[in-house]
């Protein structure tokens, strides 16, 4: 059987669903006062297409051109078709590959994108502190600054469906998109209640406590808040909340809120806005 096809020719395909870009002088002896970062980790949206991941690394290589980016993309099949066993194999690649980075003391820029990106932010976190392997001496994700665009939100049945059903054809009238909502539906419901009745936290929930966990996220790196009033999956207050009892627990928090933009759509609305700000945070705290 061949090999699956690389959506991201420029980058290594490392694993399931993870990809490794090396610029041509991975160097951090830059003209810039400010050196760039060692690795730029890249946690898109649920069912993410790779059109649209291509914009966000084209921007993040124009703005640090010398900087690795490691890709981990996040899709249905991660969450209801891959085994404990692959999803482990997949975290051990990445923390080889943040590892083995040759300007791993210049630290990690991580930009994740919804609730999808964040829990996998929270992975890669834990497998990174549990794997008891580091460089750094603190056992935890080299992370300099955060972006959280569009995240997190809190738990919900129609945001669920909503999410996964991105990957879905647009038009209501698909039988393609409408068997997928039924069998989304029926999937959710069928979690939800098995959830309930053994009474087993939210993934939601979770990923909103492990972001403000110290024992996973460094208090010395700075993070970004990126959202809108009208994003339809995830509510603002959501976002708010939580940027609040980041602050109030120590971590250094700013807020960048957009209008008219929907969700993970700000850099689309107000593109040098949005870039602008995402260029000032890792300034801000490398400077």
């Amino acid at each position: 059987m061949s090999p699956p096809l690389n959506p991201f020719p420029s980058f290594s395909r490392l694993g399931p669903s993870i990809y490794l870009y090396t610029p041509t002088n991975p160097t951090s002896s830059t003209n810039t006062p400010i050196p760039p970062p060692g690795t730029i980790l890249l946690f898109p949206w649920l069912n993410a297409s790779p059109q649209h991941i291509h914009k966000y690394i084209t921007a993040h290589q124009l703005l640090h051109p010398t900087s690795r980016i490691l890709l981990l993309t996040t899709s249905t099949a991660d969450f209801l078709w891959y085994s404990h066993a692959t999803t482990q194999h997949r975290l051990a690649l990445a923390i080889t590959a943040i590892l083995a980075s040759p300007t791993y003391d210049e630290g990690v820029y991580v930009h994740a994108f919804s609730n999808g990106g964040a829990s996998t932010l929270c992975n890669v976190a834990a497998a990174f502190r549990d794997a008891g392997t580091t460089r750094n001496g603190s056992g935890l994700l080299p992370m300099r600054a955060l972006i959280l665009d569009s995240a997190p939100g809190r738990a919900g049945l129609v945001a669920s469906v909503d999410a996964f059903a991105v990957s879905l054809p647009k038009a209501w009238y698909s039988p393609t998109r409408i068997l997928g909502l039924l069998a989304l539906w029926a999937i959710i419901l069928l979690f939800y209640f098995i959830s309930h009745v053994l009474r087993l936290p939210n993934p939601i929930d979770i990923v909103r406590q492990q972001l403000n966990d110290p024992s996973l996220m460094r208090k010395d790196a700075g993070r970004m808040y990126i959202y809108s009033k009208e994003d339809k999956l995830v509510r603002w207050r959501d976002v708010q909340e939580h940027a609040d009892e980041a602050e109030r627990r120590g971590w250094r928090v700013k807020r960048e809120v957009f209008r008219g933009s929907g969700h993970v759509g700000h850099a689309r609305v107000e593109g040098q806005r949005y870039w602008g700000v995402v260029g000032a945070l890792w300034e801000e705290e490398k400077g």
